[in-house]
């Protein structure tokens, strides 16, 4: 899961709590089943002034395929369109 934290449709401590009540739910098999990633500043799936560019598909196939689970995912900036 990911979420930005400028997120003006959802708020990201709603997320958060989701995810920690999931963890007291599953106890430590939480860790095999879901990771929460929050990306500052960026907007609702996606924008401002954030690095939004990251694949996290490709992070989801590798972990289930092929193990351990992603602790971080690199991610960039989208290239500002000149003025």
């Amino acid at each position: 899961m990911f979420h930005g934290t400028a997120d003006a449709v959802f708020s990201v401590a709603d997320t958060i709590k989701w995810y920690e009540d999931f963890r007291d739910t599953w106890g430590g098999r939480a860790q095999n089943t879901a990771r929460l990633f929050l990306v500052p500043q960026m907007n609702h799936c996606g924008g401002g002034p954030s690095c939004d560019q990251f694949d996290m598909l490709d992070a989801l196939v590798k972990w289930v395929e092929q193990g351990p689970p992603p602790n971080s995912i690199v991610a960039t900036a989208r290239e500002q369109a000149p003025t």
